[in-house]
């Protein structure tokens, strides 16, 4: 329970400051950002002990929580049109949902029963950082007329 509530705690603190900080670089580098903490902080959780690193690494998985949420909306708000708006970021909670209330615990409860924590959770670390570097690769489309640094 304090674990939890250490989480709620970072991610209430923390989202807004983290947010701003990263509002300056290209809405990708936020969600790879989040992809690595999400990464190491859920997956380190098996391999540390009961202390401080437990500790830092449920501070990592809440900053990736507060950057995600936040980032990911911006990325799909530019992605449609105004009048479209709404519908793309129903899409995008219904997969997002879809993934964490329903496919995540679903396949993680097999990877654990098939592979065993350790190898489950290392999955977990590898996939936080292809994600990482993949998002890192992409770039958020630029509607027509606009170029770097210049909006309208």
């Amino acid at each position: 329970g304090l674990l939890m509530s250490l989480s709620a705690l970072v991610i209430v603190v923390a989202q807004y400051p983290s947010v701003r900080a990263v509002k300056r670089f290209d809405p990708m580098f936020g969600v790879a950002a989040a992809s690595l903490l999400f990464g190491l902080g859920v997956g380190l959780v098996a391999f540390l002990p009961a202390s401080w690193p437990l500790l830092v690494a449920i501070v990592m998985f809440s900053l990736a929580h507060a950057l995600f949420g936040p980032v990911t909306s911006t990325i799909i708000a530019g992605m449609a049109t105004v009048d479209l708006r709404g519908r793309y970021m129903g899409a995008w909670t219904l997969v997002w949902i879809g993934g964490q209330g329903s496919l995540g615990p679903i396949l993680g409860a097999v990877l654990l029963d098939r592979l065993g924590p350790h190898v489950s959770y290392g999955l977990i670390i590898a996939c936080g950082l292809a994600g990482a570097g993949l998002y890192g690769l992409l770039r958020a489309p630029r509607r027509l007329g606009e170029s770097a640094g210049v909006t309208s």
